[in-house]
């Protein structure tokens, strides 16, 4: 075979003859080396055995010392393969494993070589075959669905709700008026836009989740939100005391109409937003509670002080080491309820006729009176240290009065204070204890503010259905486009008293037309705390016996057994919803 001559291309088969001639020259120089060394080493041998060596006067042990061991020759290394050889060994065995797999043949014993046996897993072939099987399974965890398909609800109330999307929105920024009677209609009859024959656009649905009920309705004041808010703007207008008694009468009656919806579960539930705190009034059922409830959040010393005054029990059920809520206290309800005050002067009287309701016993199902409200367990081991110290002072002849720092009293009440305004001081009523609190919220002049634009009005009540004085009022709706990440998103925005029923239908109405979407909501300061009750004990009732109970209370089936469904279990996510993300139906937050 003549060589290339230089400059010229070397075929593969050439390339491979060349280097089968190098292995062929480097085996025949080894083994004339091995040859030549053995030949030497045995004519060496021959000539120890004839010759006479001459006896050292100098060698340890004399004469009679055994003689010095001949020195063997050097055994043979085995010559070590090439990086060629090497390569095209892992790459032969490689694919004949491969030919055996898809052929379907029995393998054939496998040569002694660096890719045989356990080997094969550090081979070229195995490390390729690891990866893409590592790859693949990575593909299958990414490609599993991550989310929920319904949405937990979210119990605080919200004043801003925004939708984002790639795609427009089916709807338009101008209701026509057929669309705007449809959702009038819907609404205040609680008509199914899908049953009741009405339009079914999506300028009609979406402004029939847009409606709420509420009063008192004073255009020229802002009655949402108002807890935390600064009291800036022009004095009240309500300064004369007729004025004050005759609208705080008309709001008692209209709590009062509300509580009865509530009561009969006409009425689901329904906010009473104060300057200090936000109450919230649940059906029986509603929550995973059997019993009508309410929470209260954020709470004060002063205002806990207050409703045990009134006879109010509560617990705390945010606080560490907290019992449950109490699912199985029987509902002492009264016949009826009457006016709230008999003359402008404000004289209070009870708002529930008759005896109070009786109050049962802890073992009848009733919670433990709340003297020192609820989690009063997690505080009774350190009560008993500051009542031995104050013993112990005493014995040794130290009065209390001079270090006023160890008083168990002074102590108690600065343990009650570091709670006030967190979500730890969210106060839960529950059982006949529901209607002292209506009670309360009818007589106190706590829940109305003495100062700035709103003084002299009385809180403000939100509903999802009417009730008498209700004012039925929409959301302000905006449309536009935002840049995000150098890309072009639709928006729609709603901004008002946002309640929850609204956000779960807006949520679908959404998902109904959309696949991704994402909304972006923003709540009243410590509503947080409203949904962050923990879940009821074992004796809760089902959903569906709240369903059944609630199917005459104006919204709709689907939107009822979200309503009814009970707070996460420990552990899961909570349901305060900030941002949520839909993709393909499911949901993140």
């Amino acid at each position: 075979m003549s060589s290339p001559s230089k400059g010229e291309w070397l075929k593969p088969g050439d390339v491979l003859q060349k280097l089968k001639a190098k292995k062929r020259a480097l085996k025949a120089r080894i083994n004339q080396g091995i040859r030549k060394q053995a030949l030497e080493s045995s004519q060496l041998s021959c000539f120890k055995g004839t010759s006479q060596k001459r006896t050292n006067p100098f060698r340890c042990g004399g004469d009679d010392g055994d003689a010095k061991r001949p020195r063997l020759a050097p055994a043979a290394a085995a010559p070590e393969p090439s990086m060629d050889q090497t390569l095209f060994e892992i790459l032969r065995s490689g694919v004949g494993d491969v030919r055996t797999e898809v052929g379907g043949r029995a393998a054939p014993a496998p040569a002694a070589g660096p890719a045989t046996g356990p080997a094969r897993s550090a081979s070229f072939v195995g490390l390729l075959s690891a990866t893409a099987t590592q790859k693949q399974q990575e593909l299958q965890v990414d490609a599993a669905p991550k989310g929920v398909p319904d949405l937990p609800t979210d119990w605080g109330l919200k004043t801003k709700i925004r939708f984002l999307s790639k795609t427009p929105f089916p709807w338009t920024s101008r209701l026509k008026t057929l669309e705007e009677a449809s959702a009038v209609t819907s609404c205040v009859r609680c008509l199914s836009t899908e049953q009741s024959g009405l339009d079914t656009s999506p300028n009609a649905r979406l402004h029939r989740h847009a409606l709420y009920w509420q009063h008192p309705w004073l255009p020229w004041l802002q009655l949402f939100p108002r807890l935390n808010r600064r009291p800036t703007g022009p004095r009240s207008l309500f300064v004369d005391p007729a004025m004050q008694d005759l609208l705080r009468t008309e709001w008692g009656e209209s709590l009062r109409s509300l509580f009865q919806l509530l009561r009969s579960r006409q009425c689901p539930f329904f906010y009473v937003c104060a300057s200090s705190f936000c109450c919230l009034f649940r059906s029986a059922g509603v929550g995973g509670i059997t019993d009508t409830h309410a929470i209260i959040t954020p709470t004060s010393r002063g205002l806990r002080d207050l409703l045990k005054r009134d006879d109010v029990q509560f617990t705390l059920p945010l606080r560490p080491g907290a019992p449950r809520p109490a699912t199985s206290a029987p509902e002492c309800a009264p016949e009826s309820i009457t006016s709230a005050s008999e003359s402008a002067g404000g004289s209070a009287t009870d708002a529930v006729s008759g005896s109070p309701p009786p109050a049962a016993s802890p073992g009848e199902g009733q919670t433990e009176p709340s003297s020192p409200a609820a989690g009063e367990d997690v505080l009774e081991a350190s009560e008993d240290e500051d009542e031995d110290a104050e013993h112990w002072l005493e014995r040794m002849g130290i009065q209390a009065d001079a270090m006023p720092g160890m008083h168990s009293t002074r102590r108690k009440l600065q343990q009650e204070s570091n709670s006030d305004g967190r979500p730890e001081s969210t106060a839960l009523v529950t059982g006949g204890d529901v209607y002292a609190l209506l009670n309360f919220l009818l007589n106190s002049r706590a829940c109305v503010a003495a100062s700035g634009p709103l003084a002299g009005v009385p809180p403000t009540l939100l509903a999802p259905v009417g009730f008498q004085g209700a004012s039925l009022q929409p959301l302000k709706v905006r449309h536009g486009t935002v840049q995000q990440a150098r890309q072009t998103l639709h928006s729609f925005e709603l901004a008002g008293p946002v309640m929850p029923h609204a956000v779960a239908g807006l949520v679908r109405l959404v998902r109904s037309s959309h696949d991704q979407f994402t909304v972006s909501l923003s709540g009243v300061r410590g509503g947080e705390a409203l949904s962050r009750l923990p879940a009821p004990g074992p004796l809760a009732a089902p959903s569906v016996f709240g369903q059944q109970g609630l199917s005459d209370c104006g919204l709709e089936p689907d939107l009822v057994e979200t309503l009814c469904q009970p707070p996460p279990a420990e552990g899961a996510p909570t349901a305060v919803l900030r941002e949520v993300t839909c993709q393909e139906g499911l949901y993140t937050w």
